[in-house]
């Protein structure tokens, strides 16, 4: 399972909820070179390390999946143990991502392991993922950044939803599991979707950018 969302929207409150409510998934940590953030909990879907372990991992061929954030210089990767651990007990990997090109090759990379990928696209207003960016402990730096990302990221997504199984409306409120939970009783009914229906959240969508072109007459020293 590859939950794709810009940071903010909720991917991991609802892998943690689908790993706690379910029996067969289990969430897939990643290795980063990042700082624990402010409110991130010590059991957050990562193992922190730094530069020299990292780059241990990396040579040593104990990686199977590395990605190399352009924004703050910190790196990613899940190890093959982990990977390997999860299925030795019968679960599926859970994986979280911020883009479609990100949710696709992590798709091509369980299906390569001839494992289920299915992509659930979680969408949240601007106004909530700013909510809950704020509350996560995120510097002024990375509010700026997502605020005048994701634009590009929304307009990204209209274009590409096709990708994905499925799209999860996160307002925040119990709404969201329950969605999580008619998906998975599907997927583990094989009866899985070949698409999503985006107009489920084209309006939301489209009153989030006029919002946030209104918000962009930040000036370089802001950034």
């Amino acid at each position: 399972m590859v939950l794709i969302g810009s940071t903010g929207s909720g991917t991991t409150f609802l892998s943690n909820y689908v790993a706690g409510q379910f029996n067969g998934f289990t969430i897939c940590k990643s290795v980063t070179t990042r700082n624990r953030r402010t409110a991130e909990a010590a059991e957050a879907a990562y193992n922190f390390v730094n530069e020299m372990t990292f780059t241990d991992l990396l040579t040593s061929g104990r990686l199977a999946y590395v990605k190399f954030s352009d924004f703050d210089d910190t790196k990613y990767g899940i190890e093959e143990t982990e990977l390997a651990s999860i299925v030795q007990h019968g679960r599926s990997p859970i994986l979280t991502c911020h883009s479609i090109e990100e949710a696709q090759t992590l798709k091509h990379f369980l299906q390569a392991r001839k494992m289920a990928s299915v992509c659930i696209s979680v969408y949240a207003s601007e106004q909530d993922r700013k909510h809950a960016l704020a509350r996560s402990g995120e510097t002024m730096k990375h509010l700026v950044r997502y605020h005048m990302d994701v634009a590009f990221k929304i307009q990204a997504h209209q274009k590409q939803f096709a990708d994905c199984n499925y799209i999860v409306v996160n307002r925040y409120d119990s709404q969201a599991t329950e969605q999580m939970r008619a998906i998975v009783n599907a997927i583990q009914s094989n009866d899985i979707a070949d698409g999503c229906d985006v107009d489920v959240i084209r309006e939301s969508m489209d009153a989030d950018i006029q919002e946030i072109r209104r918000g962009l007459s930040l000036t370089a020293s802001e950034l």
